[in-house]
């Protein structure tokens, strides 16, 4: 966490491809290790890729936990909202008669009912629990048992807390995707420096060479001639 901001690096690829990448990188070093160090690279810097390796799957387990989070909650979301929007619907239609000699109460009904969206249905249910418990010897007029009112104030609750978590907007989610993004910056500088040293080592040994490089970006690399070519027949 102390990596600053500015120097924070993003994945740009498979979290899982790059750290299989990092521990290859690791074995190879490690063959090659009294030359890294000839070459100015320290035992330290080499042995500690499995550790930051270690260090950024479990951060990206924690987040992958977080991101599965979220993917439940808006499932459950998806499932319980249209039961909270006819929940609210119900009681102002309840209070609109319950209320109907009470024109200062029929004042707040109709201003509950003013506005729409997700967050809007939720304040309004926390409202109008408020104004059913208020009023409550009117709904007792009309024989109505006052569930759906206490049932209001525990819907707005729960729907809040569920739409903040299907929308990600949780501050532990916000600080793993942070610690996931800075164990991957801490594990790159390491695997930058081992890369860059072996280059310099064995730029006349392509074969070896080929080991201080990234297998993705040369599989990605590979595929751009033959998708631009594929484009040109097409076209």
């Amino acid at each position: 966490m102390a990596i600053p901001n500015e120097e924070v690096k993003n994945l740009n690829m498979p979290v899982g491809i790059y750290l299989q990448e990092a521990e290859d990188l690791f074995h190879t070093g490690l063959k090659d290790k009294a030359k890294l160090i000839g070459a100015g690279l320290t035992e330290e810097l080499i042995l500690s890729i499995p550790v930051r390796a270690g260090a950024c799957r479990y951060a990206q387990s924690k987040w992958n936990e977080e991101m599965n989070t979220r993917e439940d909650a808006q499932q459950d979301w998806k499932e319980r909202y249209p039961q909270a929007y006819e929940l609210r619907n119900g009681l102002l239609h309840t209070y609109r008669y319950a209320f109907g000699d009470e024109p200062e109460a029929l004042t707040v009904v109709n201003r509950i009912a003013e506005g729409y969206g997700h967050a809007d249905m939720i304040q309004d249910l926390s409202d109008l629990a408020l104004l059913g418990q208020k009023y409550a010897p009117l709904l007792k007029l009309i024989n109505h048992d006052g569930k759906e009112v206490e049932n209001a104030a525990t819907t707005s609750d729960e729907m809040a807390d569920l739409l903040a978590r299907a929308n990600g907007e949780t501050m532990d989610s916000k600080e793993t995707k942070k610690i996931r993004d800075r164990a991957y910056t801490h594990l790159k500088i390491a695997v930058d420096k081992v890369r860059s040293c072996g280059k310099y080592l064995f730029w006349k040994d392509e074969e070896h060479l080929r080991k201080y490089t990234s297998a993705y970006y040369r599989k990605q690399s590979s595929r751009k001639p033959k998708e631009a070519h594929q484009e040109a027949q097409q076209g």
